[in-house]
């Protein structure tokens, strides 16, 4: 059978960073498929269709109603740099000189997520053949007032309908040292009344950060009975539980299975550098969050404690990669996907 192509839109209207004001719309036009990318906020990936059993289903969460009018760190996959989740009271000290950040989380204490959620991106490079789709993003991440330095993300996103890798290229662009973390925050369409969430690992390979008020304390501890289920495939639904977890995995590379009856199973892999996790169902119940850290929230002020945070720090002209991909699979079951891990 032959491959299918794949086609590009690219956006036609650019603001004056030479960033697309309209979505990139990657498809597969005989079946259907369709990712969208904004590179005028964020690089943000809001959709992902791929049909099953008949129609056109969403693997990601986006509010249909009223898309514009949400964060867009609160749907898609938002990109979180140069730190990921909090960091506490937006303020730091880095090298003598004192940095604060605007206090943009819910309770307006603390700084969230970064600084490019936003920002628009440049479309540098794409590449379409029979198999796949290949395009490279990238942004200048703030440096002074904001941050000790500049630094340069690039993002290489691979889409083959049904499995998509972002691959992460940092670079220093100052003559001194940018210090950084970074994260991914994706939405899952996979609502927790009937999903299950478990990992290929044993309940000794995990930790739980303890977290008051969101923030990491330093400690980590042993999982309890219920969070050690998160290493079963016999586990039962999230049903009506809420998560809002940290945890910090010592197995390298580990798979995250989604799993619900409707969509089959959903597995997020990772290069080792991204060995956090933070696990999350927002209030609306209808996505759950499984998002891959390089560093623990707020690990600028944990690392002053000579604690292995995941914290990074590039010289002059250093570079890092690392590498997140999703597999969707329609008729895997969790049975299946814990013989495929093995």
């Amino acid at each position: 059978m032959a491959s299918i192509p794949f086609t590009m839109e690219l956006g036609t209207e650019f603001n004056q960073q030479g960033a697309s004001r309209l979505p990139m719309r990657i498809r597969q036009p005989a079946t259907g498929a369709l990712l969208e990318i904004h590179p005028g906020l964020g690089a943000l990936c809001t959709r992902w269709q791929v049909p099953h059993r008949g129609e056109l289903i969403d693997l990601l969460w986006y509010d249909r109603e009223q898309p514009d009018q949400v964060h867009p760190a609160k749907q898609g996959i938002p990109i979180l740099f140069p730190f990921p989740n909090r960091l506490r009271h937006g303020h730091f000290i880095w090298e003598g000189k004192d940095f604060q950040l605007p206090r943009n989380d819910p309770t307006g204490r603390h700084a969230i997520h970064g600084l490019v959620t936003t920002l628009p991106w440049r479309l540098v490079d794409h590449e379409i053949n029979a198999r796949k789709v290949k395009c490279t993003l990238a942004i200048e991440s703030p440096g002074e007032p904001l941050w000790p330095a500049a630094g340069q993300l690039s993002l290489t996103v691979v889409w083959t309908a049904t499995a998509l890798s972002m691959s992460f290229h940092v670079r220093s662009l100052a003559d001194k040292p940018f210090p950084f973390g970074l994260g991914v925050h994706p939405y899952w369409a996979w609502p927790p009344c009937n999903s299950k969430l478990f990992a290929d690992s044993s309940m000794d390979q995990l930790e739980m950060w303890e977290l008051i008020d969101c923030l990491p304390t330093g400690k980590r501890r042993s999982l309890t009975s219920q969070e050690a289920l998160l290493t079963q495939a016999k586990t039962i639904p999230l049903g009506d539980t809420h998560w809002d977890h940290a945890l910090r995995t010592k197995q390298l590379p580990m798979t995250w299975y989604l799993v619900s009856p409707e969509k089959g199973v959903l597995a997020t892999r990772c290069s080792s550098a991204f060995r956090d996790f933070v696990l999350f169902t927002p209030p609306h119940r209808q996505a759950i969050c499984v998002e891959p850290y390089t560093c623990i929230t707020d690990a600028i002020h944990l690392q002053e404690q000579s604690m292995d945070t995941g914290w990074m720090v590039l010289q002059p002209l250093e570079e890092w990669q690392g590498v997140i991909t999703w597999s969707w699979h329609p008729e895997m079951t969790a049975a299946m996907a814990v013989h495929e891990a093995k």
